[in-house]
């Protein structure tokens, strides 16, 4: 329950400065992840000759990364040069600085912190679980308090039914209003703020302004059909998998 409590403070604190804009990375996470994070690098060093896609296998064209997270798509390509596109994205997902880039945008209460949705999702089922067990308690304490002649008994099954009532409904709505992929209210505040046509800052030396622009396009999944990368994003498309979890918590991958 202390998690929880923890949780639900670090939620309501706003550290990140109003005037700041998002990063491209920044952006590509607050709209759909880390796994978006890394297609949006995988979009740009296509896009500028630096990627190559084979099938469903990435092949680097020019091994000078320009940001620590190409730096960790170089280095998942040379370590495993025979894996799939989306066995790369996944891996690099869960890169040091990926994971550095959301504990960054969590410090500022654009997404919720690690573990923050799974320590209140269990304590909204311990709560009603426990709810739940009370009426078996109660006939329990009925029946022996009818056996014994006891009436306290069934005063303490009465009292412990308003407790666990008291506490499933404050389980059930006190609870921060966060979407199931953690973005804050505030981090879509940020998000929704950017412009139609952004220009996102990029460590890309060389990059153009309708390169960018396109770029960050990609990062809000705004590409127009004649943009969109369809080799890449063919070779991105995962195997079938089981249905998503309830708590879809960037912690859950290992982050």
């Amino acid at each position: 329950m202390r998690r929880a409590v923890v949780a639900w403070r670090s939620l309501t604190v706003v550290t990140r400065a109003p005037g700041r804009e998002l990063s491209l990375y920044e952006a590509a996470w607050l709209y759909a992840g880390p796994t978006h994070v890394v297609e949006v690098c995988l979009a740009g060093m296509l896009w500028s000759g630096r990627l190559t896609v084979t099938g469903s296998t990435l092949r680097i064209a020019a091994s000078v990364p320009r940001d620590s997270v190409e730096a960790a798509v170089v280095d998942a390509c040379k370590r495993s040069p025979d894996a799939s596109a989306w066995e790369t994205v996944e891996r690099v997902a869960r890169s040091a600085p990926v994971r550095a880039l959301g504990e960054h945008l969590a410090e500022q209460n654009l997404i919720a912190p690690p573990g923050a949705l799974r320590a209140l999702t269990t304590a909204r089922e311990t709560a009603s679980g426990l709810a739940s067990s009370v009426p078996i308690v109660m006939g329990i304490l009925i029946i022996v308090a009818l056996f014994t002649g006891e009436p306290a008994w069934a005063v303490v099954g009465a009292a412990a039914t308003v407790i666990a009532s008291t506490v499933l409904g404050v389980a059930s709505r006190k609870r921060p209003h966060l979407p199931p992929d953690g973005i804050t209210d505030y981090g879509r505040q940020f998000l929704d703020a950017l412009p139609d046509e952004w220009i996102p800052r990029t460590a890309t030396p060389d990059a153009t302004s309708g390169h960018a622009a396109r770029l960050g396009r990609c990062a809000r999944g705004l590409l127009r059909p004649d943009e969109e990368p369809r080799k890449l994003r063919a070779a991105l498309t995962p195997p079938p998998s089981p249905p998503p979890s309830e708590v879809n918590d960037w912690a859950g991958m290992g982050i």
